[in-house]
């Protein structure tokens, strides 16, 4: 995985992640930003906190145990958006696709069944 231009390879699945979510939260791209977030001066905080370097041609992202130990606290909120974010779309369409696939196999080559009214209440007074 590499940065929005497809120049910078990134150390590891955090710093893609936040790097990535730092590209969609640029105003001046085609559209705007897809993102929108409430106001929230502590998540906000938590989003702002890591800072990165690039080193040997790879983006890396400051390790959440540091970032933790110079804000003097958990950076979960800013955390949870982002792998939220980054992992939201992929996991969603997958299981959505995947329950797709799962239907048309079932239905396919099924002709519908018809249930008469005496069977359907025998099945209901059995339960």
């Amino acid at each position: 995985m590499r940065s929005k231009d497809s120049s910078i390879p990134f150390q590891n699945k955090r710093s893609a992640a936040i790097w990535r979510f730092r590209e969609a939260l640029d105003p001046s791209q085609p559209g705007g930003s897809p993102i929108s977030l409430p106001d929230d001066p502590e998540m906000v905080a938590d989003l702002t906190a890591p800072t990165y370097r690039i080193e040997n041609h790879v983006i890396k992202v400051e390790s959440k145990e540091k970032v933790c130990e110079r804000l003097g606290r958990s950076t979960n909120k800013g955390d949870a958006i982002v792998m939220a974010w980054f992992d939201g779309p992929k996991e969603i369409n997958s299981a959505l696709d995947w329950l797709e696939r799962k239907e048309q196999k079932s239905l396919k080559g099924m002709a519908p069944k018809v249930i008469m009214g005496r069977q359907h209440a025998k099945r209901a007074r059995r339960r």
